[in-house]
């Protein structure tokens, strides 16, 4: 069982004591990144920079409310939800980047209610934007405007919590995204006017947002970073696809020596997200799928998040580093920032997931992480053919990147001058003996004197605990298990 400091309480900082009763492991840090637009009138006096935030109040001081405000505040309620869920567990520490939003002749997405009426009685209709909902009351005789109107009084006391500003004139009330981009194409919305007797709501998008923004630069700052256990990112174009995978390539080479698994957004249904794992084809990355759902009285997508993507992907990152343990069981961990899932068949679940795709459930609760799955790799190693479902689970990952920060703590014992020939044995050393922890704990396979890995020089040992590309069968076999807390 993995222990936590008693006295640790600031996000992100708390100490591995023991993995059962094993001693000597360093600190792992729970630490993430959400690269996204700030609002578009905040300062832009921190673009590009790495912060470490403390609270969604800081970031809507920073960054001002939109994109990047609603990520900082998924990852923060997501972080609560498991701290009250598990005796381990709470809030990474949260690093912001921000990027300036699209601009001109770039646009906002725009949707838009059409309420008709006269109600013919008194009735409720029932609302939700992004993963809010409310309701309204109709009284008898209730014209469309007077409907709109309350519908728009009540987003205004939500404001603060919408990724929209609202408006209203002549029973249509009007919805624009706070920043302009292509990000706002997958607003969830629903009007359910099935109790309102006498009243019709019709929801149309007759703007299509447009734009996307170059975010080398703000990975590019990430790498300055000494550890950040996953990132999120807000918008999905090829560009940024391409932005993404370089940058976890190079933050895995021995000379970056910054591993992190970066978490990708979907705008788009599961199949669209599959296209996208493919050509990521990287255990380093997760897609993360929100697809865009509107109306009511249709059925829902059986693969619809209910959620901007940029939401979901942020909550994603907090949940997957909210304990320290790297294989720790993430099935059925609740996040925020989420509505209601729709009913996948398990068909449906294990093709996402054999696909690349994070897949989300409903449950009692509220939605909640099925399988966090990293993207389909199609490269294999042992002369297979198709994806290589090994490193699926994306505990592969955390699991290399975990036994990579003990590595570098052993390193760090040791300066540059004083790694003589004496000192690498007991680097070595130190190294074998770390992984007899991890083999005793279930997270790497058995390690016996006469395996592959004990016979390895000290370079190859080091590049091969730390940075896993490809970990051979024959040299760690790092499993699939999982532990439960």
């Amino acid at each position: 069982m993995t222990d936590f400091a008693p006295n640790t309480v600031a996000p992100g900082v708390v100490q591995l004591v023991e993995l059962q009763r094993g001693q000597g492991l360093a600190n792992v840090p729970l630490r993430i990144a959400l690269v996204g637009y700030r609002s578009l009138g905040s300062s832009g006096d921190f673009d590009g920079i790495p912060v470490v935030v403390d609270d969604r109040a800081e970031g809507q001081t920073k960054y001002g409310p939109g994109q990047l405000d609603l990520m900082i505040k998924a990852a923060f309620e997501t972080g609560e939800l498991a701290r009250q869920a598990l005796p381990v567990g709470g809030t990474p520490e949260v690093v912001a980047v921000a990027v300036a939003p699209p601009v001109g002749p770039s646009v906002a997405a725009v949707y838009t209610l059409t309420l008709s009426g006269p109600a013919t009685a008194q009735r409720g209709v029932d609302l939700e934007v992004s993963d809010l909902a409310f309701s309204i009351t109709t009284r008898k005789d209730d014209t469309p405007t007077e409907i709109a109107i309350q519908i728009n009084d009540r987003l205004a006391v939500l404001a603060p919590d919408l990724p929209v500003t609202a408006g209203e004139a002549a029973g249509v009330v009007t919805l624009t995204v706070r920043d302009i981009g292509e990000w706002g194409n997958d607003l969830y919305l629903s009007c359910d006017t099935t109790e309102a007797a006498g009243v019709g709501c019709v929801i149309a998008q007759p703007t299509v947002g447009t734009g996307v923004v170059d975010i080398t630069a703000a990975l590019d700052a990430l790498q300055e970073e000494q550890f950040i256990g996953a990132y999120a990112v807000g918008q999905s174009d090829a560009a940024t696809r391409a932005d993404v995978l370089d940058d976890v390539n190079t933050a895995w080479t021995f000379t970056t020596d910054r591993p992190r698994i970066a978490l990708f957004p979907v705008v788009g249904d599961v199949s669209t997200g599959e296209t996208d794992a493919a050509a990521l084809d990287s255990y380093r990355i997760a897609v993360t799928v929100a697809e865009k759902f509107v109306g009511v009285g249709q059925p829902w997508s059986v693969d619809s998040a209910r959620s901007m993507a940029a939401v979901l992907n942020a909550a994603a990152a907090s949940r997957l580093y909210s304990r320290t343990r790297p294989n720790a069981n993430f099935n059925n961990d609740r996040i925020a920032g989420v509505a209601r899932p729709g009913t996948m068949t398990r068909d449906d679940r294990d093709d996402a997931i054999l696909g690349g795709i994070t897949v989300l459930i409903d449950n009692a609760q509220g939605a909640s992480i099925l399988k966090p799955t990293s993207t389909a790799i199609t490269d294999q190693t042992d002369g297979g053919s198709g994806p290589d479902n090994r490193w699926g689970p994306l505990e592969i990952a955390k699991t290399v990147q975990a036994v990579w920060w003990q590595v570098r703590a052993i390193l760090d014992k040791f300066t540059e001058a004083d790694q003589t020939q004496e000192t690498a044995a007991q680097v070595k050393s130190a190294a074998l003996g770390l992984l007899r922890i991890f083999e005793r704990d279930g997270v790497v396979g058995p390690i016996t004197d006469d395996s592959a890995i004990v016979k390895l020089t000290l370079t190859q040992i080091l590049v091969t605990l730390a940075y896993g590309v490809r970990v051979n069968k024959s040299v760690v076999s790092v499993t699939h298990k999982v532990q439960s807390e």
